[in-house]
């Protein structure tokens, strides 16, 4: 975190109860929202809250790697592989419902 305007996980969280208890049931994230971040918030919330209940949508394509690496960007199948599989732990779950 620590930039201006971000929520920490706290206040996140509060925020995506108020828009559950509003009637929302979509979750739209990447992972390169907060390098990772946003999609370990999410992650944490969901761990307390019936999976079926929520649209989840997750997306990747941006480098996220550490270096410079062309398999480390673009929608590639060997990208699209690799960033789902950390996208789905960060998320904590088996599944999510959109892939972009």
């Amino acid at each position: 975190m620590g930039r201006p305007g971000q929520s920490d996980e706290d206040l996140s969280h509060q925020i995506i109860n108020r828009y559950v208890e509003w009637g929302g049931n979509f979750l739209d994230t990447a992972d390169v929202y907060g390098r990772g971040n946003s999609e370990t918030i999410i992650g944490k919330w969901l761990e307390t809250q019936p999976r079926d209940k929520y649209v989840i949508a997750t997306k990747c394509r941006v480098n996220m790697g550490t270096e410079e690496n062309i398999n480390n960007v673009g929608l590639s199948r060997r990208h699209i592989t690799e960033s789902i599989d950390r996208s789905l732990k960060r998320l904590h779950t088996d599944f999510v419902d959109l892939y972009q």
